[in-house]
């Protein structure tokens, strides 16, 4: 007979400490996602076994769309923004929709959203491209919505770009970061001097003397700074205010507000772009160190003008001289850089373009370590630049620039859209330039332009073909490279400079489904046009009061002076 031990009964400490003991259990279940699944939900704890499936992965926050950046283009060219947001990833479609007072078609629910171009470039901005050329187009001018739409969300900025109609736009416009301070850093109590840059978009003729004003914080009588004078602006021209002097009364940040005709002189098309809002930050003196740092040497991996990936490592040279009007100051030292990328947008500013910043830092150390830069992910000629800041948050005068060409292994172009390469050659040597097409059905052209603007050759053959242009120079200079969309095209481009030219130009005068070729007489940016010194306000992230002050004392005067060629100018950085 088989013997079974008797079992105690279980006392109600017992009960309770099971019971703590299940909860306990359940509680750890639930953390790590046993507990989390629908059938749980609709069920009860009841229904949980260790088999209870696993919950689904948690949805993306929801990406937000903050801004366009230029917000307004003509519609004969196309045009790249910059797209700002939060929470942006890959796998959506980005759309525009005319926006307006106008209703809908009959039997429209709404209006008809256009696909347009765009890559992510990282969690809070994408780069978007507006079409000029294809079906439908050009589009219409007016206020369009950008709508950026997943799987499972959708996004909308209303209003958030303007279209002109070439012909007939006339517009005056500024952005933040046009407005520029001298000195640079702003101190309390201290008297600094204020000018903007303006813009025109369009126009015919000139437009004669007209005023802007100048408010700190608020647009009220006892906010006025002053008013200075435009002298006039030519069509898709610009021009710089006179200077008013102002002397900041308190410490911190503040809004410098311009206010660009404030009367009206000028008759535009848009009327609603004429106030700009600068953020800027007065600060307290804390040290004797008042002179500005120089910066120079900025050098791309080393000192290359030309790179083929995207990741590149930069360096440049600080120095901290003695103020010759107080030579027995401290100085503070080298402490902060600070670097941005420009690319020439079409359809926007002077020239039916402008230089606008795509890429920044914020203020990185100072130190011997080369800074890491990931460029814009479209090829062609940019500009680069550095700007300094010395351990008392004096900033640098002037930046230092280089210009540079990126040619990925295959960049695209859209119909009609140009990309612009720059490269120097010596008098006599060759400049060779190789287009090919990466599919049969594509169709990108080849221009070549002197350091005069004049056309040097050209090579336009027709789809799925070789273009290339030999040019050997009597003038030494910059030569203008320009690679045309027929059709939307991918290609693959190569740039050198050789001892001597081999053989002529290849060009067929190609055409495409029975559309004959025009030869472009005119360069799509001026040759001479780059960024210039009035158009290079400072960073406007704050500095001032983020440094510590290690005091050091140095004699003798600054051996590298800066040498700059190309001036560039930086973003406003406001949460973008």
């Amino acid at each position: 007979m088989e013997h079974y031990p008797e079992q105690e009964a279980i006392s109600p400490s017992a009960h309770i400490k099971w019971i703590l003991a299940l909860i306990f259990a359940l509680s750890i279940a639930a953390v790590f996602g046993l507990a989390n699944s629908g059938e749980a939900t609709a069920y009860g704890l009841t229904n949980l076994t260790t088999s209870s499936p696993l919950s689904p992965l948690p949805a993306p926050n929801p990406a937000g769309l903050l801004d366009i950046e230029p917000s307004q283009g003509v519609n004969s060219v196309v045009v790249y923004v910059n797209v700002y947001g939060r929470n942006l990833r890959n796998g959506g479609q980005l759309y525009l929709r005319y926006s307006s007072n106008q209703q809908p078609a009959a039997g429209e629910t709404e209006r008809p959203l256009i696909p347009i171009y765009s890559q992510v470039i990282n969690s809070t901005k994408m780069i978007a491209r507006i079409p000029a050329r294809g079906t439908g187009l050009p589009l219409k001018p007016g206020y369009y919505d950008f709508v950026l739409a997943y799987a499972d969300q959708r996004q909308l900025l209303e209003k958030a770009y303007r279209v002109f109609d070439a012909e007939s736009v006339n517009d005056l416009y500024a952005e933040s970061y046009h407005l520029s301070t001298v000195p640079n850093q702003l101190w309390a109590g201290e008297e600094t001097k204020l000018t903007v840059r303006v813009q025109r978009l369009g126009g015919q003729g000139g437009t004669g003397p007209f005023d802007v004003d100048f408010y700190q914080d608020s647009i009220t009588p006892e906010n006025f700074i002053g008013r200075a004078t435009v002298p006039g602006i030519s069509p898709n021209g610009a021009a710089s205010s006179s200077m008013v002097a102002w002397t900041p009364q308190t410490h911190g940040r503040v809004k410098i507000i311009t206010v660009i005709d404030p009367t009206q002189v000028v008759a535009e098309t848009n009327e609603d772009n004429n106030l700009i809002v600068t953020e800027r930050r007065v600060s307290i003196p804390q040290t004797e160190d008042r002179y500005p740092p120089v910066i120079s040497n900025l050098q791309i991996n080393g000192g290359l003008l030309e790179v083929y990936q995207s990741q590149v490592q930069l360096t440049t040279t600080l120095e901290d001289g003695i103020d010759p009007a107080n030579p027995n100051a401290l100085v503070s030292g080298p402490s902060r850089v600070y670097y941005v990328e420009l690319h020439w947008y079409t359809g926007i500013g002077s020239g039916n373009g402008s230089w606008i910043p795509v890429n920044w830092t914020g203020w990185l150390p100072y130190d011997a370590t080369p800074d890491d830069f990931e460029l814009h992910p479209k090829g062609g000629v940019r500009y680069l630049q550095a700007w300094g800041a010395d351990a008392a948050g004096n900033i640098s005068n002037l930046p230092d620039g280089r210009r540079l060409n990126y040619i990925p292994e295959e960049d695209d172009v859209a119909a009609g859209e140009i990309r612009v390469y720059r490269q120097e050659v010596e008098a006599g040597r060759c400049l060779s330039v190789e287009l090919t097409p990466a599919q049969a059905d594509m169709d990108a052209d080849l221009y070549v332009w002197g350091p005069d603007g004049s056309l040097q050759g050209f090579s336009i053959n027709g789809a799925g073909l070789h273009d290339s242009v030999y040019v050997q120079p009597t003038e030494t200079g910059s030569y203008q490279i320009e690679v045309e969309g027929f059709t939307d095209a991918h290609y693959h481009l190569s740039i050198s400079v050789q001892d001597t030219c081999g053989i002529g130009n290849t060009d067929d005068n190609g055409t495409l489904e029975g559309v004959a070729k025009t030869t472009r007489m005119t360069p799509a940016i001026p040759v001479d046009n780059s960024p210039t010194v009035n158009e290079a306000p400072l960073p406007q992230e704050e500095i001032g009061q983020l440094f510590s002050f290690l005091p050091a004392v140095t004699s003798g005067q600054i051996g590298n002076q800066l040498q700059m060629q190309e001036m560039l100018f930086l973003p406003i950085l406001n949460g973008k």
